[in-house]
């Protein structure tokens, strides 16, 4: 079930077909007035840039939000799922019938809530690195194989990927995979056999084979400087590349520390053009850039505010409207000014894992 909402929407996302949700006055030549619950138009839209303003209140359907005791209820159940997988795996035991496939379907529900990023900004609370790591991956290569309008499977495949794509690592040594200084050749060797380890482990689970291609190689990139195989470009499936991505992403987020989105979409957005796919790079980079319209930030001189929006395709320095105040800053012009994102959204996807 949909809910109707008003919203306050930059002009870059206003399109016709919308219905406005407060009336519009224009006096140029001659008054000109748009009710509520009229259609938004070309014309209206003109008349918007032309008079200079930068938002219009529009009616827009919404799934009902995720209450944050309900997010945090999903996350902790799909967290148990991840822990029981990880036990049975780390004994040698085989899963249990359908296992995986259960919290994928658990785990795909979630995904396609409006409000997913409350659960996913739960992560805080535990301990389990390698295992929330890899829940986050899970649950954003399943996003992201969506927003690239991927069949049902495919998305399927890429998520149940990324749930399982570190699994290899309980086999590799912890003082390896918890060591702060660079490894040394020898250790770097046993730690590059965690994705063939992942294979190892899970066949004979009755996984698709989407599934387990996607976990043996999505630490391979496009110019062949990846593992296991040193494959290159479109012999790299499809799975594989989309857990690259948000391995990578999610990987950049915890090294960069607590409100790092927007630095590590930018080391995404470096990447793209030799190592990881830049279409899924691209997709990624402006699907979240979608989710921090609002979001609130300090500027360097200790003013607040929130994101408008971003003006051009591959900038991540967004347009500012200051708190209390009509004033907008675009950052992309005032390009000196420091900025960091604060509140809820500055806490995405941060842990303590060190080696990707």
């Amino acid at each position: 079930m949909t809910i109707r909402k008003k919203k306050r929407l930059s002009l870059e996302a206003i399109h016709e077909g919308m219905i406005v949700a407060e009336p519009v006055f224009f006096e140029e030549d001659r008054p000109v007035f748009f009710s509520e619950g009229s259609i938004v138009t070309a014309r209206l839209i003109r008349w918007l840039k032309r008079a200079g303003q930068m938002e219009l209140s529009v009616y827009v359907e919404e799934q009902p939000a995720m209450p944050k005791e309900a997010a945090g209820r999903t996350y902790q159940l799909l967290l148990g799922g991840m822990q029981d997988i990880f036990q049975s795996l780390r004994k040698g035991a085989a899963l249990q019938d359908g296992q995986v496939k259960q919290l994928a379907e658990k785990a795909l529900a979630a995904v396609h809530q409006p409000d997913i990023f409350h659960v996913l900004n739960i992560a805080g609370q535990y301990d389990e690195d390698l295992i929330v790591h890899s829940l986050h991956v899970g649950m954003l290569s399943g996003l992201l194989a969506l927003w690239s309008k991927f069949d049902a499977e495919r998305i399927k495949a890429a998520l149940m990927a990324g749930l399982l794509h570190d699994i290899g690592k309980i086999r590799v040594p912890e003082r390896i995979l918890k060591k702060q200084d660079p490894l040394l050749p020898h250790e770097l060797s046993v730690f590059k056999g965690y994705p063939f380890y992942s294979f190892q482990m899970l066949q004979g689970n009755d996984l698709p084979e989407k599934v387990l291609e996607g976990v043996l190689y999505h630490r391979e990139r496009l110019d062949g400087s990846g593992y296991p195989e040193r494959r290159e470009g479109n012999d790299i499936p499809m799975e594989a590349q989309i857990v690259a991505v948000v391995d990578e992403y999610v990987t950049l987020c915890s090294r960069t520390g607590n409100g790092a989105v927007l630095a590590a979409l930018a080391m995404i957005l470096e990447e793209m053009h030799i190592r990881l796919n830049p279409v899924l790079c691209l997709t990624l980079v402006e699907r979240l850039k979608e989710m921090l319209i609002g979001a609130d930030v300090t500027l360097g001189d200790d003013r607040n505010g929130n994101i408008i929006q971003f003006s051009k395709l591959l900038t991540l320095r967004p347009l500012i409207k200051l708190a209390g105040s009509d004033e907008y800053i675009d950052l992309e012009v005032e390009s000196q000014l420091e900025f960091s994102l604060t509140g809820d959204v500055a806490r995405f996807w941060t842990n303590q894992e060190k080696n990707s």
